[in-house]
């Protein structure tokens, strides 16, 4: 990571590509966020792996998948959304467990497995207090393990760990507080202005609500403490400078790299078998 005022970056780069801007998200009358509406209008609120520019190699996750053999496999996507996955499983999974905790996106990410043909069961619930049925070969979350507090995160991954089938595999994409720390050095913007908590990896992204992003160290260290370890190091989920651009994330095609979020693939300890 680039140091913040370093010889790498120029006064005249950061000021030209500095729109960095806090887009607050819609909330509920006392202050949470409306993930119903969020969910209605998902690509409008959220810089999504799931965005067209993402989706034909940038997702990592869908490009493992993509090689995997899911039929008969039960699968589970945690924090579903209005349901991004679904249009990328049809002909390839014949169910799927979907969890949310915003009723609408459920009912978004319903209609879209149907469109997909793949039958759906379907559980609103708080990914912290989690309790569904059965184990699953494969576990999906993208962009949703983002609680208020570390044990949060911790608790959310001893979840996935039950839910892990033996040989079972966890699939993410989780958000990074690298990229955090990387827009700070390339805007010179102070941690102050998003309520970044360097300490706890903590960060109000909509300049309000604080939630948990993850870094290599923090995934590894978490992932273990739940009873999961990687099959190999987190690797970066890089974002096209025009996409961030649109969401207030800066504009800056000269910078070293591009923003990324961590994708992850794990296992239960001491099952190691691939699926």
């Amino acid at each position: 990571m680039p140091a913040s005022g370093g010889s790498w970056w120029s006064d005249s780069k950061r000021a030209a590509g500095h729109n960095l801007a806090v887009k607050p998200l819609p909330a509920l009358p006392d202050g949470a966020i409306d993930w119903d509406l969020v969910g209605v209008r998902y690509h409008d609120h959220v810089l999504s792996p799931f965005a067209p520019e993402m989706v034909e190699s940038r997702n990592l996750l869908l490009n493992a998948l993509r090689t995997m053999d899911l039929h008969g496999l039960r699968v589970a996507d945690l924090g579903c959304g209005p349901g991004n996955l679904m249009p990328y499983l049809a002909g390839r999974v014949e169910r799927i467990t979907l969890v949310d905790l915003s009723e609408r996106s459920l009912e978004l990410a319903e209609a879209a497995a149907e469109e997909a043909e793949i039958a759906a069961e379907v559980y609103r619930q708080d990914l912290r207090s989690l309790e569904i049925p059965g184990q699953f070969d494969i576990v999906v979350s993208v962009n949703s393990i983002l609680p208020p507090t570390r044990s949060d995160v911790v608790g959310i991954l001893r979840c996935v760990h039950r839910l892990l089938a033996p040989g079972g595999r966890f699939l993410a994409i989780l958000p990074s507080y690298d990229t955090t720390v990387y827009l700070r050095a390339l805007t010179g913007e102070a941690p102050a202005a998003r309520l970044a908590d360097d300490k706890n990896l903590a960060y109000a992204d909509d300049g309000a609500h604080v939630q948990s992003y993850h870094t290599p160290e923090s995934i590894e260290r978490e992932l273990s403490e739940a009873g999961l370890v990687l099959d190999e190091p987190p690797q970066k989920v890089y974002y096209p400078w025009e996409l961030t651009r649109r969401h207030g994330y800066g504009h800056f095609p000269d910078a070293p790299e591009q923003i990324w979020d961590w994708y992850v693939k794990a296992g239960r300890a001491g099952m190691m078998d691939h699926k």
